[in-house]
């Protein structure tokens, strides 16, 4: 089975559409009118051509159709008759103009955004040096106290079950102390 029908449009009918479209838009004429003379070049239908220039082509012609409008707007703000080409080569001059101007501004705003990171990694360094100096400082604590021997760990542990044991009775004997008096 064919699925190409006889009257499909081909890559060719859709550039000549395009590029007639935007002709008419760069020189302020209606999108019916440039439907209207397109469709006498590929012998369709005004309709069939919007129809089609609305539904598939726009799209993939945004960049390029306010290209043509902005360039409508020099030909229509500019005092001299100039040709097609000098107002594109002006329009292109502006842009790269605007282009540069958009560029300087990011660029000065990541300068800005550099050396405010720059200031972090200045104070994260002067953390980290004072968190390295703490560190060391008590590790000459630690490696100043004397190892113990099991019987000095067995005592001392001894020695706080029998502190938890007393502060335990004393809080018992408070508690009691406290239900008699209230």
């Amino acid at each position: 089975m064919n699925t190409n029908r006889s009257d499909s449009w081909s890559t060719a009918d859709d550039l000549i559409l395009a590029e007639t479209i935007l002709d008419h838009i760069r020189n302020g004429s209606t999108q019916l009118k440039a439907f209207e003379e397109v469709g006498k070049k590929l012998t369709r239908t005004a309709g069939a051509c919007g129809f089609r220039w609305n539904n598939t082509i726009r799209k993939k012609y945004v960049q390029a159709i306010l290209q043509a409008k902005q360039l409508k707007q020099v030909k229509v703000n500019h005092p001299k008759k100039l040709s097609t080409q000098q107002l594109e080569d002006e329009f292109n001059i502006n842009s790269i103009i605007r282009t540069l101007a958009t560029l300087k501004a990011t660029h000065e705003a990541k300068m800005v955004r550099i050396h405010e990171l720059i200031e972090l990694l200045k104070q994260v360094k002067s953390n980290s040096d004072q968190i390295s100096a703490e560190n060391n400082r008590l590790r000459q604590l630690i490696d100043g106290i004397p190892p113990m021997t099991d019987e000095e760990k067995q005592g001392a542990i001894l020695n706080l079950f029998k502190e938890v044991n007393l502060l335990l009775k004393q809080e018992a004997t408070l508690e009691l102390k406290s239900e008699n008096t209230g």
